[in-house]
């Protein structure tokens, strides 16, 4: 191949990527953006974090960007050494401004008890689950209301029970979420940044495409 081409080939990839990446970069941002928000204005989430404590907590939108599904807010809370608590709720966003427009449809809170954590050779953490209850919105608030007390919305939590493993598996389960507020999209923005700068000077030697 010509080094003609070659220049050509690669302009054409950088500039694929560019726009790819930047569309990537700019859902990524929104995304965050409508997480802090949804935090302050749901109410929910707060909830959440008021009975397991704002560090034990992670929030998520699922769906994010589908102009064909609907968007799905995730509350989740590893509790007890045992246990998984997945809030969820559908919501409508306003893409072209970046704004959650509020919750689309009613709440969901499910409970799932890990009975067994077993770690791969690769070090993979797997939960065996048993047990799952479910809550409505008006048991929802009725526990939080009771200041988490389980008995109350007949969900049998053991509290003096931990379960080897869940530590680990409770990491592993948070650390992309995790890894996203540490602030790891940087390298995606310093590749991108990279890109960019590349394609120019490409395109400031090869004006023409020659």
């Amino acid at each position: 191949m010509s080094k003609m081409k070659i220049v050509f080939v690669l302009l054409m990839i950088f500039i694929t990527i560019k726009i790819q990446s930047a569309d990537i970069l700019k859902e990524l941002e929104c995304h965050d953006r409508i997480v802090l928000q949804g935090v302050k204005v749901l109410g929910f989430p707060r909830e959440v974090e008021s009975l397991f404590g704002l560090s034990n907590v992670d929030h998520f939108i699922s769906n994010f960007g589908s102009r064909t599904e609907a968007a799905v807010w995730h509350s989740v809370a590893y509790f007890s050494d045992r246990y998984v608590l997945s809030l969820w709720v559908p919501v409508a966003i306003d893409f072209d401004k970046c704004m959650l427009v509020g919750a689309s449809n009613a709440a969901t809170i499910q409970i799932n008890q890990v009975v067994k954590v077993e770690v791969s050779r690769s070090g993979i953490a797997g939960a065996t689950m048993k047990g799952q209850w479910t809550l409505n919105e008006n048991e929802w608030r009725f526990l939080v209301k009771s200041g988490g007390k389980w008995p109350a919305v007949g969900v049998p939590i053991v509290t003096n029970a931990p379960v080897e493993g869940f530590s680990e598996y409770a990491r592993q389960s948070r650390e992309p979420i995790r890894n996203r507020k540490e602030g790891f999209d940087n390298v995606i923005k310093q590749t991108i940044e990279s890109i960019r700068k590349r394609s120019k000077n490409l395109d400031k030697k090869n004006p023409q495409g020659k």
